[in-house]
């Protein structure tokens, strides 16, 4: 019985989150629509699906590239990454990452205008640009990754050619992870629907939450299968294989690093972005001499309010990374691919799902408790914690792994493998928490009445182009998610340092 409910528990978030809550709508469309009409629906939606799709590969590739020169010059060139201010660049390396979209829109609107935000940004061009270099950050931490399972040997041959050299073959025997990291990209971006939202270009995602919301929701569901015939089978090419155990991933010491002269200028090049987004958001959230008082009441709510959000996004994140963990451990593979797939579909389909199932039954004093958007939020960081999972086990040596089998597998999961992973496990659960602080689409579904959202509050103040507040509102959030990187890459770096 105890084994059996070892099996069990992981995936228990993600039946009660996903399959059972869509499997119940999807009967009652199938049920009250009409197929014909959903069929010609679709039909119509297949020039939205080829634009969504062009939009999301290039801006995978775009990402891809600029991430990829990031990692090659952390792990291969000796720079301000590798002495005391690597606590600082790190932050704004990923803080295009971490800072929530609506943010961003903030500040291109108190810089520019509305009409910029709708003229300027408002086409494929304007997305392309956002998207990559939000996404930029996660290909430099996948290929930054993949980069420590460089032979020892190898690396210090590398490290005996000139920098330029290194740097030419370093980039050529990446070429493999920079195909497999844009591949990831492409499906994360292919359901992205904020962004566009914010540039006003209609994609596959908003797409199938107008289907759902309008009445038309067998159509909706339709496009998401396809969705997902896309993603399904991508994502089990992507699984490992047969090996799991002790890759020999080997944080090398900084000694005998080349020197590029031309790496510090690529660096300055990398965070004008967050750096420019942080003085302009200080700037339009400035207040005049009259306001000081409520302005100042403003941002501290908004912190406030922040820091209460921050804690149910850690205890979500925690346990949705302790589910894909554990199912990690246990080399379950297609239940590892289970949790990815809700990650790589429309946020939408999940909540409108959790909301005409779960939320229609419910007592009523559940109601102001965010137990469906908590459920919501650990369904969608699966494939993060499934990444996370994985590089976890792969850190443990192999021997470790075989002397394990003879203990019990309770006592060999929690007392000996968790210890080893919780160098990966404590950042992506961070990572995860940032996240959730900075998402919107399932808050804006879920969220109870009352609810202290501060990336929800952004997003609709947006709409009443009321620059200053939502300057000092999205300020607070950049301020909130920068602390949460300062702990990332904090315990990131410390723990490579031990190593």
């Amino acid at each position: 019985m105890r084994r059996l409910l070892s099996w069990i528990w992981p995936l228990l978030p993600l039946l009660c989150g996903f399959y059972i809550p869509v499997f119940i709508a999807v009967l009652d469309d199938v049920a009250l629509g009409s197929i014909e009409v959903a069929f010609s629906s679709v039909v119509t939606s297949i020039p939205v699906i080829f634009s969504t799709a062009i939009l999301a590969i290039s801006a995978a590739f775009l990402a891809t590239l600029i991430g990829a020169v990031d990692a090659l010059l952390i792990s291969g060139v000796r720079g301000v990454t590798s002495g005391r201010l690597r606590f600082l660049w790190v932050p704004l390396l990923i803080l295009t990452f971490t800072t929530p979209p609506a943010a961003v829109a903030s500040a291109i609107q108190s810089t520019f205008g509305s009409s910029f935000l709708v003229a300027g940004v408002r086409d494929e061009f304007g997305a392309l640009i956002l998207l990559s270099l939000r996404w930029a950050p996660v290909a430099l931490a996948i290929l930054l990754g993949l980069s420590l399972t460089i032979p020892r040997e190898q690396e210090w041959a590398l490290r005996l050619l000139p920098p330029v050299k290194a740097l030419k073959v370093r980039w050529q025997l990446q070429r493999n992870w920079r195909r497999a990291c844009m591949l990831l990209l492409f499906l994360l971006m292919l359901p992205a629907a904020e962004i566009p939202s914010y540039a006003g270009i209609e994609t596959i995602s908003r797409r199938v939450m107008a289907r759902l919301t309008v009445g038309d929701g067998l159509s909706g569901w339709i496009l998401s299968a396809g969705l997902a015939g896309i993603v399904g089978p991508l994502l089990a090419w992507l699984m490992p294989g047969n090996q799991w155990w002790g890759r020999g991933l080997k944080t090398l010491s900084p000694a005998g690093l080349p020197t590029w002269k031309f790496a510090s200028g690529w660096w300055i090049l990398r965070v004008v972005p967050a750096i420019s987004l942080i003085l302009i958001l200080i700037y339009t959230a400035w207040p005049r001499a009259s306001e000081v008082e409520l302005a100042k009441s403003e941002f501290l709510s908004a912190l406030w309010n922040g820091i209460i959000e921050i804690q149910r996004a850690l205890l979500v994140s925690v346990l949705s990374v302790l589910c894909c963990w554990r199912l990690a451990v246990a080399k379950r593979k297609w239940a590892l691919w289970a949790w990815c797939l809700p990650t790589f579909l429309p946020a939408s389909l999940l909540g409108l799902s959790l909301a005409s199932t779960w939320g229609v039954h419910a007592p009523v004093f559940l109601d102001r408790i965010p137990w469906l958007l908590s459920l919501a939020h650990v369904v969608q960081l699966g494939a993060l914690s499934a990444l996370a999972g994985i590089l976890a086990v792969s850190m443990i040596p192999e021997e470790e792994a075989n002397a394990a089998r003879f203990v019990k597998p309770e006592i060999a999961c929690w007392r000996i493998f968790l210890p080893r992973s919780l160098p990966v496990l404590i950042p992506a659960s961070i990572m995860g928490a940032i996240l959730i602080l900075g998402e919107v689409e399932s808050t804006l579904l879920l969220a109870p009445p009352g609810h202290p959202s501060p990336a929800l509050e952004l997003h609709q103040l947006l709409h009443f182009r009321n620059d200053e507040q939502a300057s000092r509102l999205a300020l607070a959030l950049i301020i909130l998610s920068s602390g949460l990187t300062l702990l990332f890459s904090g315990v990131s770096l410390g723990r490579k340092d031990q190593r």
